[in-house]
């Protein structure tokens, strides 16, 4: 006689919406994860503030990025390494696999085009926006009001994130558009996105299981995401957080951790490119006066 298998409980199967709900446990186990997870990016940020005012890491200037290639390495192994254990210790409690992370799927050669693809498409919107945002200004307030500090502000500090003389070296270039822009940034972060919105999904009574629940989670995620970039002033906050809600919505769209990623990825690495190109050309100065 072949025993029936067991029933399905409340927390296990899809949600509404198709996407894998964690096996069921404890609440207070989904909810520690959840909290790990949102944690994570602000105790970082905070943490290295500390550092670097206690002079405990490498010399880098003003720059979030170390300026040594060596130092940069050793410092994308550093946080490679935490958010390992960090990410881990929350999956565990939360039992979080590879299909609640969207990422049970090899990404194939199409992953890449909509990845080439997303990243336009957020570069875009983002300067769509930084307009429209001038725009109501010039509407509201008139021209006098358009001074270049109030440009200045709106606009991500990326010169607090790598400095324009390091990436002359063709080296660190070279590792800032691969592992840094792929790895420490595409992959760490989309996994922690994934990974806050399979936790809270969790979390969640039935009827918000959901794509109303999942836009919520995009949304608590990417105010998150913008508030750990509060190095690139208030204009990288609401950037990085526009940014956030972007590759939020890619991974629900696709139902893919890889096609977010490779979309962060190509944003990072031609973010890195362009800043070489100005430098290189001897406009950045020009770009970041206004």
């Amino acid at each position: 006689m072949i025993p029936e298998p067991p029933p399905i409980l409340p927390s296990e199967g899809p949600s509404p919406s198709g996407v894998p709900l964690s096996p069921a446990l404890p609440i207070w186990r989904h909810g520690v994860a959840f909290v790990l997870l949102g944690c994570y990016p602000l105790l970082l940020s905070v943490i290295s503030r500390v550092m670097d005012e206690a002079g405990l890491k490498p010399s880098q200037g003003a720059t979030l990025l170390p300026a040594e290639l060596a130092d940069l390495w050793i410092s994308a192994a550093e946080n490679l390494f935490v958010f390992g254990v960090w990410f881990a210790l929350a999956a565990g409690l939360g039992r979080i696999g590879l299909k609640q992370l969207q990422a049970n799927r090899p990404p194939g050669p199409m992953s890449v085009v909509w990845g080439i693809g997303w990243s336009i498409g957020l570069r875009l919107g983002i300067a769509v926006l930084l307009f429209l945002v001038i725009g109501i200004v010039l509407l509201t307030h008139g021209i006098k009001d358009l001074n270049m500090d109030f440009v200045q502000n709106l606009r991500p500090k990326v010169e607090n994130l790598v400095s324009p003389e390091s990436l002359r070296n063709p080296w660190y270039l070279f590792t800032n558009v691969t592992l840094i822009s792929f790895v420490l940034a595409g992959l760490r972060e989309e996994l922690w996105r994934a990974g806050m919105i399979a936790a809270g999904l969790n979390l969640l009574p039935v009827r918000w299981k959901g794509t109303k629940g999942q836009v919520v989670l995009v949304l608590i995620s990417s105010i998150i995401f913008g508030l750990a970039h509060l190095p690139q002033g208030w204009g990288g906050v609401v950037m990085t957080g526009i940014l956030g809600l972007g590759l939020g919505s890619i991974l629900l769209i696709h139902r893919s951790l890889w096609v977010a990623v490779l979309a962060h990825g190509f944003f990072d690495a031609s973010t890195f490119v362009v800043l070489w190109l100005l430098d290189h050309f001897d406009l950045l100065k020009d770009v970041l006066k206004g």
